[in-house]
């Protein structure tokens, strides 16, 4: 998920009135043995076997969910890759580290060392192995070979805007109104929502 992707769904789900009513979860995508093309840095020297920067990125969320504040950690994490790689500390071995310390000071009940020995270590490499399985059980419910750039799955229903596949950098607002209308979709609790009150039944 670009950093792009990331804030359009808190922005829709996270921080408005639907917040209340959906268990966001988080996989990122991996291709291991393979390196995804456009995340192609090296941090050869931070972690126990894995040697690319996106990779032992992804672990260190994936680590995070030991933590209540997970989504506060993993969107520290990707607010640093709002600029892309050429600016993002992660995809700098100097950097990363204390990048990713500065983040983990959000989680109070997962500590910075307990973090650091799971992202760095044999424990990240098992959650991410496990990760890979869940996102391939995803793909085979949901009919997909390889994904769209922009897409989540809501109560196990594809959302997606194929319009916005090559573009990384464009506007997200029709995804957006998708996201919101399928939640409010699936939604049959006694809350009244604002954020559903316009839908069309």
């Amino acid at each position: 998920m670009c950093g792009l992707n990331w804030n359009a769904l808190k922005e829709a789900l996270v921080e408005s009135d639907l917040g209340d009513i959906v268990d966001v979860k988080f996989h990122p995508l991996e291709f291991t043995p393979q390196i995804i093309p456009t995340h192609p840095e090296k941090c050869p020297t931070l972690a126990k076997t894995e040697t690319n920067c996106n990779y032992i990125a992804d672990g260190a969320n994936l680590c995070a969910q030991h933590s209540a504040q997970w989504f506060q950690f993993t969107d520290c994490m990707f607010q640093l890759t709002l600029q892309g790689d050429s600016e993002n500390p992660l995809a700098n071995e100097t950097l990363f580290d204390p990048n990713l310390r500065k983040c983990a000071e959000v989680m109070s009940d997962y500590s910075v060392e307990d973090l650091r020995a799971c992202t760095y270590g044999e424990e990240a490499e098992q959650i991410r192995a496990e990760n890979m399985q869940t996102i391939s059980e995803i793909f085979s419910q949901l009919g997909l070979t390889h994904p769209n750039l922009v897409w989540a799955s809501v109560g196990g229903k594809l959302v997606s805007n194929p319009s916005e596949t090559d573009s990384p950098v464009s506007d997200r607002a029709v995804w957006q109104k998708k996201l919101v209308d399928e939640v409010c979709a699936q939604y049959s609790g006694p809350k009244l929502l604002p954020s559903c009150s316009s839908l069309q039944v």
